[in-house]
């Protein structure tokens, strides 16, 4: 087949957003090497727990989206200021706005 057959892009995922994702999610680079990315600043976090919400409830619809986001807030924030607080909070989640607002309150 043709160089990139069978390729597929997530679901929603814009152009150049996936190199994005991968450097904040802390993912190995183009040359498959880990841990030579600088760390991402808390903007970027925010901004990519965002997207990810944005997407699951785009794909999965509020209602399941909501509760999935709920196990990956969680892996997000692992090890940060106040994380034990913000997921007694995230599991009280029943909407976008409300994973907005525990997004931008951190």
């Amino acid at each position: 087949g043709s160089e990139g057959e069978g390729h597929v892009e997530p679901h929603g995922v814009q152009e150049g957003e996936q190199e994005h994702l991968q450097h904040v999610l802390g993912h190995a680079d183009e040359n498959g090497r880990s841990g030579d990315l600088p760390a991402p600043s808390m903007e970027e976090k925010k901004e990519m727990i965002l997207r990810h919400a944005e997407l699951q409830m785009e794909i999965k619809g509020e209602y399941t989206g909501v509760r999935e986001m709920r196990k990956h807030l969680s892996w997000y924030t692992a090890g940060l200021p106040g994380s034990a607080r913000l997921r007694g909070c995230v599991n009280q989640a029943e909407s976008f706005a409300d994973i907005r607002r525990l997004v931008e309150s951190m």
